[in-house]
């Protein structure tokens, strides 16, 4: 294919929002000639970015909105890399991306106008005589590592892409020949002998990594580019690979078992183990430490580095929180692990297996109504875990949440009797009791009203009832009458807490919260009349922060 042809099917897949596609065909292209280098590497950094996106909306990681920003954001470097290649632009990137906006606007109104023309446009294929023999090719390049089913480390001398020749493969191998020394560690690292002036010699995605990896039987690959920065120093591109099998990390989901005991269930795979580092070099190589010690089972080693390593974007964030959470709880530290959650679910919000994880952890702690919040979540991405859908029923009926426990009971009928392990019915019978009950309780209490409504012991009653049914908006309103009557009533403000928390309004819970403070009600008195940690949603106020009385 020469670059006419790949102008016109790049604008045709582009326009076709083929964005995977348009870049593949594209680094096929640009890794054929190294006079493409600088573009080639350009190309890869989208790709990387690409595929982060995908990973981030599969995960659950990214909203929709962003994750359209990401694709947006790939599609215009595309744009900008066709347009240089067609103009012969082989030159590093110089000045802003929004520089060439314009020409690029133009470009883009060419690519829509050829997707809408064209009909049966030759489809660029590799054919598999052309793998088989990459494939020898770089069986050829490997290091003779001495057992093949070992953890061996593959090795890329990075690419230099502008400025002297620097050499941060050497330091990485020091390092972790260091490491593994100090920490006899069972692994062998070998570099690749890549061909500098054949572009191919060195990975042109992740995939063809990974490729390149499996045919020298290693385990992990790390490549790179090394070049001169705005500032004048050396900037550092580093890009890694685990070959795990479906290419990412096994992680341990929680469950629990007879009498609450937490167990785990291994191999549930979820982070990718792919990506590309852009923090420090020695931060990298901190973080690469640790995931080679989770691989090879070391969990103290793991947590010693992980627990070492500042994790400052997103994807760092999460494959350090889970990974250092996964060998705290098989070093039997729960809370450790649960803060290794928080972390993550802080920037991750609807992270699956975290909230899976907490949930379990915050019900084997009694802290019920937080993990019915977590398993919540968790089910969202895994509705048909009846395991889990009983533990959120069963914290549903130890905070008397009875509407909710009603209904997981109802789902858990409806599903198959192999995946249950409790008596529904007579569980159902059980709850359906304690909701006439309320029923009755709220009736009589709304009888009282009728006769009386400043009545604060029966609004109260109402507030609690109407809470414990599921209605919310009810109990709100009684405990806020209650309030109106006598400002400074502790159980009001406590079941009014407790109806914005059931309704999941986390904002109003915490204004209710400052409400109490203000009226001057003691937190801890406070604290004993809900199910929950208060100063977990509103800090407790320090005597500095609050304001300071003067005198008249």
């Amino acid at each position: 294919m020469d670059k006419a042809q790949l102008l016109i099917e790049l604008k045709r897949l582009i326009g076709n929002a083929e964005t995977e596609k348009a870049l593949d065909l594209l680094l096929s292209f640009l890794a054929g000639d190294a006079r493409y280098r600088h573009l080639q590497q350009e190309a890869l950094q989208a790709q990387a970015q690409f595929k982060k996106a995908q990973r981030d909306e599969s995960f659950g990681l990214a909203s929709a909105e962003q994750s359209k920003l990401s694709y947006s954001r790939t599609t215009q470097q595309l744009l900008q890399l066709a347009e240089r290649l067609e103009l012969g632009e082989l030159g590093p990137l110089k000045g802003s991306p929004a520089a060439g906006n314009h020409r690029a606007i133009a470009w883009l109104a060419g690519v829509l106008a050829i997707a809408l023309a064209a009909v049966g446009i030759w489809y660029f294929t590799r054919p598999t005589s052309g793998q088989e023999g990459a494939q020898q090719a770089d069986a050829e390049n490997c290091p003779a590592f001495p057992e093949p089913e070992a953890f061996n480390i593959l090795l890329f001398p990075f690419q230099v892409l502008e400025g002297e020749a620097t050499k941060p493969h050497i330091a990485i191998n020091s390092s972790l020949s260091q490491f593994k020394e100090k920490y006899d560690i069972d692994c062998e690292i070998g570099f690749y002998r890549a061909d500098e002036s054949d572009p191919n010699s060195f990975p042109t995605s992740y995939d063809d990594a990974g490729r390149k990896a499996s045919s020298c039987h290693a385990k992990l690959v790390i490549w790179g580019t090394a070049g001169k920065g705005s500032s004048g120093g050396t900037t550092i591109q580093m890009f890694y690979k685990f070959l795990n099998e479906g290419g990412k990390l096994p992680l341990n989901r929680l469950n629990l078992a007879e009498a609450a005991q937490v167990i785990t269930v291994p191999t549930i795979s979820s982070i990718v183990t792919e990506g590309n580092l852009t923090q420090s070099l020695e931060e990298n190589i901190r973080l690469l430490f640790g995931l080679i010690a989770h691989e090879s089972d070391n969990k103290n080693l793991a947590i010693e580095m992980l627990e070492g390593f500042e994790a400052q974007d997103s994807a760092s964030v999460l494959v350090k929180g889970m990974v250092l959470a996964d060998n705290y709880l098989a070093t039997d530290q729960a809370e450790k692990a649960l803060s290794s959650y928080d972390s993550v679910l802080a920037w991750h919000p609807n992270y699956a297996l975290a909230r899976n994880n907490r949930g379990i952890l915050l019900y084997k702690k009694e802290q019920f109504v937080e993990a019915a919040e977590d398993l919540s979540v968790a089910l969202e991405k895994d509705s048909t875990n009846a395991k889990l859908l009983e533990i959120r029923c069963d914290a549903y009926l130890k905070t008397e949440q009875l509407d909710k426990a009603k209904e997981d009971l109802n789902r858990l009928k409806q599903m198959p009797s192999t995946s249950r392990s409790t008596d529904l019915d007579e569980k159902l019978k059980e709850v359906n009791q304690k909701i006439e009950a309320q029923k009755q309780i709220k009736a009589e209490a709304e009888s009282a009203l009728r006769r009386n409504p400043t009545n604060t012991a029966a609004l109260l009653r109402k507030a609690e009832s109407s809470q414990k049914l599921g209605q919310y908006e009810q109990a709100i309103q009684a405990a806020e009458t209650s309030l109106r009557a006598d400002p400074r009533n502790l159980r009001a403000f406590a079941q009014l807490i407790i109806a914005y928390r059931s309704k999941g309004d986390r904002e109003q819970v915490a204004s209710a919260i400052r409400r109490a403070d203000e009226a001057g009600l003691s937190r801890a008195e406070l604290s004993k009349l809900v199910p929950f940690d208060l100063s977990e949603i509103v800090p407790e106020r320090r005597i500095l922060d609050r304001p300071i009385l003067r005198r008249q």
